[in-house]
């Protein structure tokens, strides 16, 4: 873990923080905004500054260096890369089912008029879908190619 990765996570847990006084010091409409972005970035400093204090901390065991081979062999390891493809195959099917079945539900609801939904979210849940098959698709003939 390099040092420019601490320093990073250190700025952004600053101006997470920052935009939380912000947002908690003025309000208008849009404070919404400034607190999910606050929270990303405040959640993303505390991670990377965290990952940083660990490896120091591991780096400094006996016997840390074999542990980093052993990781590098698993991490070229035949089986655990046919097990990672799987997994994510078997990961992205299955959120694109779920995904569907949302579909199916929410223009269920609007036929039957259960719920009153706006025609744009039942637009952009069909248009994400595209967009996840479509990538998937560049990205198999893209991998195709290479190996």
């Amino acid at each position: 873990m390099r040092k420019n990765n601490f320093y990073s996570g250190v700025i952004s847990i600053l101006i997470g923080i920052s935009l939380i006084l912000i947002s908690l010091i003025y309000s208008w409409s849009q404070t919404a905004i400034l607190w999910g972005i606050a929270g990303v970035l405040f959640g993303y400093g505390i991670n990377v500054v965290s990952r940083y204090v660990s490896f120091k901390h591991k780096s400094k065991k006996p016997g840390y260096l074999d542990e980093v081979k052993r990781q590098k062999i698993a991490q070229t390891d035949e089986r655990n890369k046919l097990i990672l493809y799987k997994s994510g195959y078997i990961t992205y099917y299955t959120l694109l089912f779920i995904q569907i079945i949302i579909i199916l539900v929410v223009s269920l609801l609007m036929i039957f008029s259960i719920v009153d939904v706006n025609p744009k979210i039942l637009i952009a849940l069909v248009l994400y879908t595209l967009f996840m098959c479509i990538c998937n698709k560049l990205i198999f003939t893209n991998t195709k190619k290479r190996y």
